[in-house]
């Protein structure tokens, strides 16, 4: 009997070793050896240098306490807008009242004005939302003077014809391009109608079928204004052209007079502009745009464009008609269209 359990014993004992060896030979294990200097490291012998970045400060005051202009200032007056707040700086717009500009200034809004501040277009702008100070300059924070909300920034980017852009885009830039020929024709003394025709003709001979290069060749295609404010509250920045208007919750930056999106791997040119994007959703799907946002998706730039569309379901009931489009915002391209399943049966 005692010696059964003897050899339990050491059949027990073997297989407990022999199962924590082959363990062992599975997971091996590592030992780290921690210096003891390490562990005893006093924390205020660390030095960390800190570098502030310096501020550029810019001044914003009303144009009736503005006795003397500020030296190179950019005179707006005549483009429909009274500048009743400026910044006091080199390229800021020239203040304007009933006196000095009575065309813009006829009617002046008791409301408070949204500042604008114009910047030459090789200026390097950083704008990220989401920071206390969400402007740079030239890589400075910005700080504004005199007002408690950030002014608007005005900028002039140049549209490039890239290769990779898609012929929708090419010729809608080609055709908003030709809109200054048809401004110089109305100006020189010539009825709409005469204009209109060798604006149609032009626009034929010059942009349909042609390549970017051939348009690139043949017109002269003029710098965009964009102007770009910055909503803290919502963490999002719009940008305006004309009566565009886009929103982003990107960082963007203007750098040799285009705009690009920074992200944490590389910075995107963004090479069609929110109100090139929205013609072509438009003309792919006639459409009232609502809103349009301009993000990344997979390291891709893209515009989402909501619109609607009034329509009679079946002929007979009226239905508001939802429509989303995606358009890349570096080729112009539409990657979705989204409408209701019921879509077709609405006219």
């Amino acid at each position: 009997m005692r010696s059964e359990l003897i050899a339990g014993l050491i059949l027990f004992l073997l297989t407990s070793l022999i199962t924590n060896v082959f363990a062992m030979e599975q997971y091996p294990t590592t030992s780290i050896a921690i210096p003891i200097e390490v562990i005893k490291t006093n924390v205020s012998e660390v030095n960390v240098s800190i570098t502030v970045q310096p501020s550029i400060e810019i001044e914003i005051r009303r144009a009736a306490d503005i006795v003397v202009p500020p030296q190179g200032c950019k005179d707006l007056c005549g483009d429909g807008i009274c500048q009743e707040i400026v910044c006091m700086a080199t390229n800021c717009p020239c203040p304007e009242t009933k006196e000095n500009c009575p065309k813009d200034c006829t009617s002046v809004s008791p409301l408070p004005v949204t500042p604008l501040i114009s910047l030459p277009p090789d200026t390097r702008i950083k704008i990220s939302p989401v920071e206390i100070k969400p402007i740079l300059i030239e890589g400075k924070p910005v700080e504004f003077k005199g007002i408690d909300e950030i002014p608007k920034i005005s900028i002039d980017v140049k549209p490039v014809l890239a290769p990779t852009i898609s012929s929708e885009a090419v010729e809608i830039i080609c055709k908003e391009a030709l809109k200054k020929e048809f401004d110089v024709c109305i100006s020189t003394g010539n009825s709409t109608e005469i204009c209109k025709l060798e604006y149609e003709r032009s626009f034929k001979e010059k942009c349909v079928g042609k390549t970017s290069t051939a348009i690139a060749e043949q017109v002269d295609i003029p710098s965009v204004s964009i102007r770009v404010n910055v909503d803290q509250e919502k963490k999002l920045t719009k940008i305006e052209i004309g009566d565009v208007v886009a929103v982003t919750h990107e960082v963007i930056k203007f750098e040799q007079s285009s705009l690009k999106i920074e992200t944490p791997k590389t910075n995107i040119s963004i090479q069609v502009l929110p109100h090139i994007a929205t013609s072509i959703a438009t003309s792919k799907e006639p459409q009232k745009v609502e809103a349009t946002e301009l993000k990344v998706i997979d390291e891709k730039p893209v515009y989402e464009i909501n619109g609607t569309r009034d329509a009679k379901l079946l002929w007979i009931f009226p239905v508001t008609l939802p429509i989303r489009t995606s358009v890349n915002a570096e080729t112009g391209k539409i990657e979705r269209l989204e409408k209701p399943w019921w879509s077709f049966l609405a006219w």
